[in-house]
């Protein structure tokens, strides 16, 4: 398959007058910048107030575009399943990126991004990855040795920020960058700056003409690099990506290697500090989970010193789940798209939850000690094949992890709540266990023990 049978097709789509977005309800905040700025301090809590306040489809302004935004599992499945192809990740990431990082993965659509996703996953099979294991161990290794050194507490994210910064530089684009890693590394965050800046014009001065300086000095770097890498090879992440070919044998163009490389450091650099952050204030919050993880790691009995490999991180089985519920708990990057034609939201939800009402059954669950526990009177909320409890019996103190184990979620609770309906499992007992919501009870009966 050639890129010219899969390219986005050079469509503009028309915004939508400002009033005839005005029966859904929400508030579009101030003249000009909107409810910008209350999203840049409080994502989580600002579109909690607004959910709380005008319902799970309201209406809101933010980086200069009105937006609806939708709320509750029906809507997550309408937008993120999408097999009509009724909404574009490239019109929604557009205008927030696409000045700055355009054409990065994450901002093309169907067939030509998973044309674009199969020639880079040559980047990311075993063999590259083990080198940029060991290139991102030794890294973390030494500044956390420095760390260690320095008298007093450090604030985590400016230190964090710093770190994914540089390893993003040597593990990405090779250790022998040379004098250019400090003007490339301050373009990279002149850029991500920008990306999030409420003056969306480049005027002289703003934090946008900042970031479009950067995107030049970067665009002129990885221009002069690609035929040097391409002719010396390497095991970087850079080097990779300059001998990828798509299906027909065809090199990634130097444009693709630019757009895709923008993308992967900002990635690397700014999301997974925000990621890592929020693992480690849950941790902070949760001290007995500190203590799992800690015995897991003294587990493998490795020497302080000794090296990470791929067969250490395959069993940490709790690290992992513990890091992925910190990202569901606080993801670092919200979805956008934008709608391809009109549609009814509300008629597309409604038909999904009605669905799922009919698809969906719950298990019969026997405990141990306090018997059957009865048919639950709600059906649980997750989109899933498998059936799975929705509620547990009031007088079975079932662990909150086994119950998770069986399909329910934190996210079954506060989305009960959201619909008015009790939940007879708290929401601090969820809270306690990782959820995994792939693992659905898969058989009609369960032997449980009870905590």
């Amino acid at each position: 398959m050639s890129m010219q049978s899969v390219a986005s097709p050079a469509i503009k789509l028309t915004p939508p007058k400002r009033n005839s977005l005005a029966h859904i309800p929400g508030d579009e905040g101030w003249p000009v910048v909107g409810r910008t700025l209350a999203i840049l301090a409080d994502p989580k809590g600002e579109v909690e107030r607004m959910g709380a306040k005008y319902g799970l489809v309201y209406r809101s302004r933010v980086l200069g575009e009105t937006s609806v935004t939708l709320l509750g599992p029906e809507a997550n499945e309408f937008v993120l399943f999408d097999q009509s192809r009724l909404f574009s990740s490239t019109y929604g990431w557009e205008t927030i990126l696409g000045r700055l990082f355009p054409r990065g993965l994450m901002l093309l659509d169907f067939d030509e991004h998973r044309l674009h996703r199969r020639a880079l996953s040559v980047a990311f099979k075993s063999g590259p990855m083990r080198s940029y294991l060991s290139a991102l161990d030794a890294g973390i290794s030494g500044r956390v040795a420095r760390w260690r050194q320095q008298p007093g507490a450090i604030l985590f994210y400016p230190a964090m920020k710093q770190l994914t910064l540089d390893l993003a530089a040597t593990s990405f684009l090779g250790s022998g960058i040379g004098p250019d890693v400090e003007e490339i590394t301050r373009a990279f965050v002149d850029m991500v700056a920008a990306a999030v800046s409420p003056v969306r014009q480049p005027w002289p001065g703003t934090q946008m003409a900042r970031g479009v300086k950067g995107r030049a000095r970067i665009v002129a770097y990885f221009s002069e690099q690609i035929p040097i890498r391409r002719a010396k090879g390497g095991d970087d992440l850079f080097s990779q990506l300059c001998r990828a070919t798509h299906e027909d044998g065809a090199l990634l163009s130097t444009q693709d290697i630019i757009d895709h490389m923008s993308f992967l450091m900002m990635a690397a650099h700014d999301t997974l500090t925000s990621s890592l952050t929020s693992f480690i204030a849950a941790l902070a919050a949760n001290p007995k989970w500190q203590d799992r993880l800690r015995d897991e790691v003294t587990a493998l009995g490795l020497a302080r010193d000794a090296p990470t490999t791929f067969d250490n991180l395959e069993a940490m089985p709790l690290a992992e789940m513990a890091f992925k519920e910190a990202m569901r708990m606080k993801p670092p990057v919200p979805s956008s798209r934008a709608a391809r034609r009109a549609i009814s939201v509300l008629a597309a939800i409604r038909s999904r939850r009605a669905r799922w009402s009919r698809s969906i059954r719950c298990s019969p669950i026997t405990c141990r000690k306090f018997g059957p526990i009865p048919k639950p009177s709600i059906h649980c909320a997750l989109p899933t094949r498998h059936s799975a409890p929705a509620i547990a019996s009031p007088g079975c103190r079932m662990a909150a992890a086994r119950i998770c184990a069986l399909g329910c979620t934190l996210h079954t609770c506060r989305r009960n709540a959201l619909r008015g309906i009790s939940c007879r499992i708290s929401a601090s007992r969820f809270s306690q266990a990782p959820c995994r919501i792939g693992r659905c009870g898969r058989s009609r009966s369960r032997k449980m023990d009870c905590a």
